[in-house]
């Protein structure tokens, strides 16, 4: 997916996780955008970067594991750059040793 949606927005491609207001904790794709002050990168590849809030970073007590999920979604609305693709972006969060 994120080839995909690479292929017709040159990027570079961000994707951000965030503790936002309006979707929670839902992932943005976006292309030539800028992370939000408050994050830090915490994955590079060649096609994207994806950064989390220093907010929902420090949240659990407990180590957290985050996994990205794309759902095939053509009713999603998102702003996010997969959703013109027909997917959607969710996060799923686990902590460790669960």
């Amino acid at each position: 997916m994120i080839e995909q949606v690479a292929k017709t927005h040159p990027g570079p491609l961000i994707l951000t996780i965030s503790n936002g207001c309006c979707d929670g904790t839902a992932p943005y794709l976006y292309d030539k955008a800028l992370p939000p002050t408050n994050a830090a990168r915490v994955l590079e590849t060649d096609l994207v970067s994806v950064y989390i809030t220093s907010l929902l970073k420090g949240r659990a007590a407990l180590p957290v594991h985050y996994m990205i999920d794309a759902i095939a979604d053509a009713a999603s609305d998102s702003l996010s750059l997969e959703s013109d693709f027909g997917w959607r972006l969710m996060v799923r969060m686990t902590t460790a040793g669960a």
